[in-house]
């Protein structure tokens, strides 16, 4: 895998991981309006959340920002 395919990978990744962020709250908020915290789909996306704040996190601890508004409610 050369460089570009590398940064092609890399910018996929990132978009993917952006647009869940965007998209992971909104679910888990119809999700909790219609009483369903306690059911599995709630619980993976609660999960999901979690590790993709993890994976924020990481990025970040190596110099790469996500931009406020990315990121939706992380």
């Amino acid at each position: 895998m050369d460089e570009s395919q590398r940064l092609a990978a890399f910018e996929a990744i990132y978009q993917e991981l952006s647009n869940s962020i965007t998209a992971t709250p909104a679910e888990l908020e119809k999700l909790k309006a219609a009483g369903k915290e306690k059911t599995v789909r709630y619980r993976e996306l609660f999960g999901q959340k979690l590790m993709n704040n993890y994976i924020v996190a990481l990025f970040e601890r190596h110099g790469i920002t996500f931009e406020a508004d990315d990121q939706g409610s992380v």
